[in-house]
């Protein structure tokens, strides 16, 4: 019967120095030299990190009294052919300049454990079935004089229960090596009666070295894909072989597991396996080279169950899993989103949010409008031309009565002009000014609206990035619950330590879920201020102090932030900027002027009057019959009724008289000169009322422009502050990483315990997190900063941004020379 608990207690816990065994003589300072022979089945893109992990880990374990060499230098690689790899082991294993060999790989590892006793110490850490490979298996050891091997686990059973709770499926492909089913004998149950066996259906499929192959192979009819490792093809390779799965729209899993996942595949349980099992090889070494013997080592290698979870290809084939189950797992991805996402960095964000934010339309629209009252203003000091036409009739008797037509019509042409009037005139200079204003204070709200909508942009990022932090706590917590299941399995800790683990699990889930209902807050924020569908997806690209558009990733302007002389001259020249760039001057300035013109206007209405000029032309073009007294040459018709002694007195009075009738056209030309002399104090009062108002508002000037250099200088103090908080979080976040890991590693040992890993790992989280928001807020401060200058480094032209950094630059070292 295997012996767990002693194994493990070899695995967690430090072993004592190496003492003497299989080593090659040592020199004078006792250093001894221990020969390894490392064997790959064939080329693949990892085999030197491998290598460099093992060199790492024998460096841990063994310590300064055994220099590890390689033979060849590195790993010895086959051609992914089981002859190639007995050829290549045959001569290391008769090679007297080789202490051990180690065959890191599947067809390596078979050749070796399938030898029977071996002439020197062999490590075969990758055995997939010792019962489908005939290679001994005795209580747990090998019991093979110089073998140890270890087995892989193999758990496709429990990986496809695990899939299936990740994306329902009733058929799936099951991919396997070529290379590997060469190599090793055939398993005692197929596939498809595995499959069977848990109630799905399951087509094997080989590939060799073809993505395109296989991909081809796959039925119509099957709803998710298997992987097993297979090393031998190469990364664009693979690359082909995932796009496939995504093209299909097919979820996938790997036995591989976490390298896999992310490089593309959808899923996996198993955790890099690499570092654990260099890290085991390495205890294994130095347990041989203290004498014991490689064939009484346990081969027992447990699988480290964990959810792998590639975000980006889930959301490429549309799988949509539970929260349950994505904060169960180790996201993979997870910034990425769809395809379909508006891709703005800040840059082209701020300048949306000046295109098309609606708060600034709206105010636009009131600017366009204020601009025809200057319009309207101007029409006083034009002429004014008026056409009318008019008509009319009146009853018979009133005509007769008053000798009028009965039917009457008419046109008329009136033109006036204003030669002076003091009142148009400084109403047209006032509209001019209150349009001025209105374009400052456009030009306010489009930079505060900047501002707002940067720091939403600022924040949304500063979400995610607090949310990856958390999840990838929620990874180490995991990992930690790990290591304390396996610290209970061996009596060194008890039940309560690992509930405390899982007690921290809850916290770091409620704490993820929190996070990403902010991040989506903060989503709808942004597109609220980009004018977007407030659900559209977004692809913010994340700010660096490295982005050569900001003033701050000058050299010269960084160095003078760290410096004290030349940052008071920098703030000085930049206080003086914003003072003449500030649009709330500006709008200061035309409300000014518009008081002190209406000012001038009524002190002078006292002597100065309004003239102007008019003419008028009508034509009466139509008129019915008109009643008259008289007629030329005849004697007056008299009214009827009237009595016979009048008649014939006015026919006396007037028959001497032959009166012309006026013709049909009318005329009329003027000049008028009006000058107010009294209006109840009026005038007087709205003097003093002008002269109030406008002493008024330059008082408001003065104080506006004190807050606004008090504003700069504040700014500018604290974007000092936070990019100098950018480098000391940093250097605090570096430090909380390195004390984590040797804590956890002591952990794993059983050196330390839980209390201390829970406070490391909380100053590592909180180190972290303030290294985020550290940049976030120097971003947030830079951009406020902005706005109190007037402007923006980012929306300049590439010319007037160096034409501006150089002014400063110009500026700040003559008064550093001078100084």
């Amino acid at each position: 019967m295997i012996n767990l608990k002693a194994f493990l207690c070899a695995l967690i816990f430090t072993i004592p120095a190496a003492g003497p065994g299989i080593l090659a003589q040592g020199d004078s300072a006792g250093v001894r030299t221990l020969r390894i022979a490392l064997v790959a089945d064939g080329r693949w893109e990892g085999n030197d990190e491998v290598f460099r992990q093992l060199q790492t880990s024998l460096r841990e374990v063994l310590g300064n009294r055994v220099e590890v060499t390689f033979t060849g230098g590195g790993v010895i690689e086959g051609d992914w052919t089981l002859a190639a790899i007995h050829a290549i082991n045959d001569r290391l294993l008769r090679d007297p300049g080789v202490d051990m060999v180690l065959g890191m790989g599947v067809i390596a590892s078979h050749d070796l454990a399938t030898r029977g006793p071996l002439p020197k110490p062999v490590i075969a850490p990758v055995v997939l079935d010792p019962g489908r490979q005939k290679i001994p298996f005795t209580n747990g050891v090998s019991g093979v004089k110089n073998l140890c091997y270890l087995v892989f686990p193999t758990t496709f059973q429990q990986d496809v229960e695990l899939f299936r709770k990740v994306v329902p499926f009733n058929k799936i492909a099951f991919i396997s090596s070529k290379r590997y089913n060469d190599a090793l004998p055939p398993p005692a149950m197929s596939m498809e009666e595995i499959g069977k066996k848990i109630g799905i259906g399951v087509i094997p499929l080989i590939l060799d070295s073809s993505a395109s192959d296989v991909l081809r192979a796959i039925p119509g009819d099957v709803q998710a894909v298997y992987l097993e490792p297979a090393l031998n093809i190469g990364r664009e390779e693979f690359q082909r072989l995932v796009q496939g799965f995504i093209d299909r729209q097919l979820p996938s899993f790997s036995l591989f597991g976490e390298s896999d996942v992310r490089r593309g595949i959808m899923a996996g349980a198993n955790p890099d396996i690499f570092p654990r099992m260099v890290r085991r090889i390495a205890l294994i070494v130095q347990r041989i080279l203290q004498g014991e013997p490689p064939g009484g080592l346990s081969v027992t290698f447990p699988a480290a169950r964990r959810l792998f979870f590639n975000f980006h290809t889930a959301y490429l084939i549309m799988a949509t899993p539970d929260w349950e189950t994505l904060l169960e797992s180790d996201l993979v991805q997870v910034d990425e989103v769809s395809a379909f996402a508006e891709r703005y960095n800040l840059e082209t964000a701020m300048r949306r949010v000046m295109e098309t934010n609606l708060d600034i339309q709206s105010l636009a629209q009131g600017v366009d409008a204020g601009a025809e009252n200057v319009s309207i203003a101007r029409a006083g000091i034009l002429p004014r031309l008026d056409l009318g036409v008019s008509g009319y009739q009146i009853d018979a008797d009133r005509a007769q009565a008053t000798y009028q037509p009965q039917k009457s019509a008419a046109a008329e042409v009136s033109v006036s002009q204003v030669i002076f009037s003091e009142p148009v005139l400084a109403n047209l200079s006032i509209q001019g000014s209150l349009y001025d204003a209105k374009v400052s204070e456009l030009e306010q709200t489009r930079l505060n609206t900047i501002v707002s909508g940067s720091s939403a942009y600022l924040n949304y990022i500063r979400m995610r990035q607090l949310f990856n932090i958390t999840l990838e706590n929620l990874n180490n917590t995991r990992s930690n619950l790990e290591i304390a299941r396996i610290r209970r399995s061996t009596g060194v800790a008890g039940e309560e330590e690992v509930l405390r683990w899982q007690v921290e699990i809850a916290e770091m889930k409620k704490a993820v879920m929190s996070l990403h209902a902010q991040i989506n807050q903060m989503r709808y924020l942004v597109n609220q201020h980009l004018h977007l569908p407030i659900n559209q997806e977004l692809n913010l690209e994340d700010v660096s102090l490295d982005d050569t558009s900001l003033f701050v990733s000058d050299k010269k302007i960084s160095a003078y932030l760290k410096n004290p002389v030349a940052f008071d001259l920098l703030t000085e020249y930049l206080v003086n900027e914003g003072l003449k760039r500030s649009p709330e001057l500006r709008q200061l300035d035309a409300v000014i002027d518009a008081k002190d013109r209406e000012l001038s206007s009524v002190r002078s209405s006292f002597f100065l009057p309004t003239v102007s000029a008019f003419a008028n032309f009508s034509n009466n073009f139509y008129q019915s019959d008109q009643p008259v007294l008289f007629q030329a040459g005849a004697m007056p018709q008299p009214p009827p009724g009237l009595d016979p002694g009048v008649a014939q007195y006015l026919g006396g009075l007037f028959s001497a008289v032959t009166p012309a009738l006026p013709d049909r056209n009318n005329w009329t030309v003027g000049l008028q000169l009006s000058l107010n002399i009294f209006n109840g104090f009026s005038t007087r009062a709205a003097e003093l009322k002008a002269s109030q108002e406008s002493e008024q508002y330059k008082l408001q000037r003065q104080s506006t422009a004190e807050k606004i250099s008090m504003r700069i200088r504040t700014d500018l103090q604290n974007v000092k502050a936070s990019y100098f908080a950018i480098g000391q979080s940093q250097s605090e976040r570096e430090a909380a990483h390195r004390t984590l890991k040797l804590i956890t590693d002591a952990y794993s040992r059983g050196a330390v315990s839980i209390l201390s890993v829970l406070d490391a790992q909380g100053s590592s989280l909180r180190a972290d997190q303030v290294a985020a928001n550290a940049l976030y807020d120097f971003f947030e401060e830079y951009m406020q900063f902005q706005r109190s200058l007037g402007q923006f480094d980012l929306l300049m032209t590439p010319a007037d941004r160096r034409a501006f950094l150089n002014d400063i630059i110009e500026r700040v070292e003559y008064s550093l020379k001078k100084s």
